[in-house]
C-alpha cells in the first residue's frame, strides 16, 4: 500500500478532446499512448484525455485516473504490462469527469476496485450533464455497479 500511495504525488494534466462518440475508429486507432518513468515503479501514461499515474509494485498495480476513452483501455493495459504490471488492482478517480473515470466501465468488470471522494461516487450514480473546460456540455449516463467506487472518503483518507 505504501508503494501505491506514492502515485498520489504524480501531478496529472488533461487535454481538451471530443467525446468518444464523436471520434471515428480511425481517429481512435491513431491515438498514441506514451509511457514516462518518473521513479522506481512509478510511471505516467500520456495519451488523449486525462493522463494516468501508474504505480507498479510487489503488491499490485494502482492507477490514478483511468479516463481517456474506454476504447483505449486495452492499449493502456498493454503499456502497464510493458513496465511489469498485470491487471489493475486499484484505481483512484480524482473526480467524476469522463476523462478521469470513463475507464471504470472497462476495468470494473475485470475486478478493479475504485477509490473516490464520496461526492464523485454520487455523481457517477446518476444522469448528469458535464460542462467543463475540457468539453462542451454533454450528457453522461450512470456507471453500472461494477464501475462505481467501492472505497470512498469525505475529506481525507
Amino acid at each position: 500500500m505504501k508503494h501505491w500511495l506514492s502515485a498520489l504525488g504524480v501531478c496529472l494534466a488533461t487535454t481538451a478532446l471530443p467525446s468518444a462518440a464523436q471520434l471515428t475508429a480511425e481517429q481512435l486507432a491513431k491515438m498514441e499512448i506514451k509511457t514516462e518513468k518518473v521513479g522506481d515503479g512509478l510511471y505516467v501514461l500520456f495519451g488523449n484525455g486525462g493522463n494516468i499515474g501508474v504505480s507498479v509494485g510487489a503488491d499490485g498495480v494502482l492507477i490514478v485516473d483511468d479516463g481517456q476513452f474506454p476504447q483505449l483501455v486495452p492499449r493502456n493495459l498493454e503499456a502497464i504490462r510493458a513496465v511489469g504490471g498485470h491487471r489493475v488492482d486499484l484505481a483512484i478517480n480524482t473526480h467524476w469527469h469522463v476523462d478521469h473515470s470513463e475507464g471504470n466501465l472497462v476495468l470494473g468488470p475485470t475486478g478493479t476496485w475504485f477509490v473516490a471522494q464520496a461526492n464523485s461516487r454520487e455523481m457517477l450514480t446518476k444522469d448528469r450533464t458535464a460542462n467543463t473546460v475540457l468539453r462542451p456540455p454533454h450528457s453522461e449516463k450512470p456507471h453500472p455497479a461494477a464501475a462505481l467506487p467501492v472505497i470512498t472518503f469525505t475529506d481525507r483518507m
